[in-house]
């Protein structure tokens, strides 16, 4: 009988307080308030991010197309996406250091380490594409 009214009194305790048990306390907004400069470098930063990943997928499939049937316009278009990417890769990394600085909360290590090695893969690319011409 002792336990239960403990817990009656606990439950009319949480209740009256408006949380439910186990609920953590929420942050607040202003704690995650980041500076629009920050934002709009976090946006271009994640955008130059699939920018390249597409161009450089696409140099890749390009240049299949090329190795399997050599035209001049499957080359150029393969040239024009490894440029593509080599740009996107270096606006990437870039951005990839000032979004660490200007952010107050700073971005997953695992979202920081893909855009490195997304960043850097265009170089590869293109050096492997240099090394092993046609």
């Amino acid at each position: 009988m002792n336990k239960r009214k403990k817990r009656n009194k606990s439950n009319k305790s949480k209740k009256a307080s408006g949380r439910k048990s186990g609920s953590a306390k929420q942050p607040s907004p202003k704690l995650l308030k980041e500076a629009p400069a920050a934002e709009a470098a976090t946006v271009a930063w994640l955008l130059c991010l699939i920018a390249t990943v597409a161009a450089v997928t696409l140099a890749l499939v390009g240049r299949g197309f090329y190795w399997s049937n050599p035209t001049d316009q499957a080359g150029m278009a393969s040239g024009v996406l490894t440029f593509t990417s080599v740009v996107t890769g270096v606006f990437t990394l870039l951005l990839t250091y000032v979004v660490t600085r200007v952010r107050k909360i700073p971005p997953p290590n695992r979202l920081l380490q893909i855009a490195a090695t997304v960043g850097l893969l265009p170089f590869v690319v293109w050096a492997g594409l240099v090394l092993f011409p046609l």
